[in-house]
């Protein structure tokens, strides 16, 4: 087996070294880096489909196990400047006797606040504790953004019907939750599998707190479908306060219309252009002209209360 010091990582494509109080080397590797994969590849210690998912384009999360080899394969929010959340960065896990290698693009967040614990007295101190904290800690960044989400689907809620972008604002809230909905689902199943693993590393006190976390993210879940019958239902109240409000608009106009017909018809009848036209010679024939329609205007508009049209 390959001796897992430092000296042996690879020359290129190292985030970070750091090692844990019980020797066990941490490296934080650049997963597109070509030197990185050259390094798993050459391992004897890592099996070959091991490598290749270490630095595989499309992944999603799951624990499996490869003796001596562990995998765990998490997902979390993009919080990276410019990236859109739900654009959610993969980490992976590589777990060896006496290394952990996590592998990533860019910059991580949640590596980065476990990295600046180490050194202090709330550092993790060996391997089951280093891999529950990087969970730990990915969890706790996306759990701000699911919450977001759901303050923001009842301000929708609250206010529905007042402003004409809430249809749009519910379709990309559907959609957002959808994405993180189809990572955390097999998320929380990798976690339980990490919960259930018998190795030394997973001690007691880890194991429970694990299952904690799994709880943790099955909250998650329930929270994005949760969030995405909701945005449904706020999408067909809108849909329906939509139609309902075109069907007033319409009657009105069809009101409208109905009252000024009959008008149309005798003002449209008085303009012809021929002989014979009544109160052509009257002086004041254009005032009992519209005495006489105004009269129908009040007829038409009894007549529609009555109906109960109005």
């Amino acid at each position: 087996m390959n001796n897992p010091d430092p000296k042996h990582a690879p020359t290129a494509g190292v985030f970070g070294e750091h090692a844990l109080a019980d020797g066990t080397v941490w490296l934080d590797l650049d997963r597109r880096s070509p030197e990185v994969s050259e390094w798993l590849h050459e391992r004897t210690d890592v099996p070959d489909a091991v490598a290749d998912a270490m630095t595989a384009e499309q992944t999603r999360p799951r624990c499996v196990w490869h003796d001596p080899a562990r995998v765990l394969i998490l997902r979390g929010v993009n919080l990276t400047e410019g990236a859109e959340p739900e654009d959610m960065l993969s980490v992976r896990f590589l777990i060896l006797p006496g290394l952990i290698a996590t592998l990533h693009v860019g910059s991580v967040k949640s590596l980065a606040d476990v990295a600046a614990m180490l050194g202090t007295a709330e550092a993790p101190s060996h391997t089951g504790e280093l891999v529950l904290a990087l969970a730990e800690r990915l969890a706790e960044r996306a759990e701000p953004y699911i919450d977001a989400m759901l303050e923001e689907l009842d301000t929708l809620e609250d206010e529905i019907g007042r402003r004409r972008d809430f249809g749009d604002r519910c379709a990309a809230l559907r959609r957002r939750a959808s994405i993180l909905r189809r990572y955390f689902g097999p998320q929380r199943e990798a976690l339980a599998e990490l919960a259930a693993v018998r190795d030394p590393w997973m001690t007691d006190d880890v194991r429970d707190n694990a299952s904690e976390l799994v709880s943790r993210v099955a909250r998650f879940v329930e929270d994005l479908d949760a969030t995405r019958e909701r945005a449904s239902i706020v999408a067909d109240r809108l849909a329906a306060a939509d139609a309902h409000r075109m069907n007033r608009i319409m009657y009105t106009l069809s009101l409208v219309a109905g009252v000024f017909l009959p008008i149309s018809f005798v003002t449209g009848l008085l303009g012809m252009n021929v002989g014979g036209i009544p109160g052509i010679e009257r002086s004041n024939g254009f005032l009992v002209v519209c005495s006489l329609l105004a009269v129908v205007v009040i007829i038409e508009v009894w007549l529609f209360r009555r109906l109960r049209w109005l």
